[in-house]
């Protein structure tokens, strides 16, 4: 049960939720060039499958070493879960490009204002650049297996998550920022978070840390077999000593 349950809200969630439902909403908002296109949807599909491999990496690591999983979460475990986010963060690059080529090639003038706006900001640079540098490091260690190592794994996790989340906070924010008619806003301005802003987004990240801790708690993560299976070789192993 716990199986099949794990399938769904791994297969399903994705692929309705937040790279299904939620980007074709944007297909609505026309007065907002730099949220509309065909490419958006799959740009947030890739984009969630990017930031939740990065996350589920940085758990089985903490997990294996809260637990000392070592045995069950191994380094081929986790060296194959850096090939897949390698291949996430090219989809999501790829799609970027595709988000860049047709704003500032024969675009509207709406749209081309838009993306000029965006490739020109360090925001933007600095969020692409960290992907792109995970890609980088990911890539390497595919070709030379004797680059990779699990605190390297870890970091380009880190970096992952941090890119996808601010470009995705600066796709919001200049989306707002950017409309074809301005009458929204009287003067035009800059925009920095307020600390209610940021209060509302590190107390998500910690209610969902602790809603993740408390499942973690209750029901098992690792098939109770396996974890059956090891202590009986143990205990055989222990006895052949003896």
């Amino acid at each position: 049960m716990v199986w099949w349950l794990a399938l769904g809200i791994i297969v399903m969630a994705p692929l309705l939720l937040h790279g299904g439902v939620i980007p074709w909403l944007f297909a609505l908002l026309p007065s907002m060039p730099g949220w509309q296109g065909a490419v958006q949807g799959p740009q947030f599909l890739s984009i969630a499958l990017t930031s939740a491999l990065a996350g589920v990496i940085i758990l089985a690591l903490a997990t294996r070493r809260a637990y000392d999983w070592y045995h069950i979460l191994t380094d081929t475990v986790i060296r194959g879960l850096t090939l897949w986010l390698g291949l996430f963060c090219l989809l999501f690059i790829w799609l970027q490009l595709q988000q860049v080529i047709t704003g500032v090639y024969a675009a509207p003038i709406d749209q081309s204002y838009v993306t000029h706006a965006k490739i020109s900001s360090p925001v933007y640079q600095f969020a692409i650049g960290l992907v792109i540098i995970s890609l980088a490091y990911i890539f390497a260690q595919a070709v030379k297996p004797h680059l990779f190592t699990v605190q390297r794994s870890l970091a380009a996790s880190v970096l992952v998550l941090i890119g996808t989340l601010t470009e995705k906070i600066f796709f919001v924010v200049e989306g707002l920022m950017y409309p074809t008619f301005g009458t929204y806003y009287s003067v035009p301005g800059a925009y920095f978070p307020s600390p209610i802003e940021l209060a509302s987004v590190a107390g998500t990240i910690a209610l969902c840390t602790l809603f993740f801790l408390v499942v973690l708690k209750t029901f098992p993560v690792i098939e109770l077999h396996a974890i059956e299976e090891l202590r009986g070789e143990g205990h055989g192993s222990a006895e052949g000593d003896d």
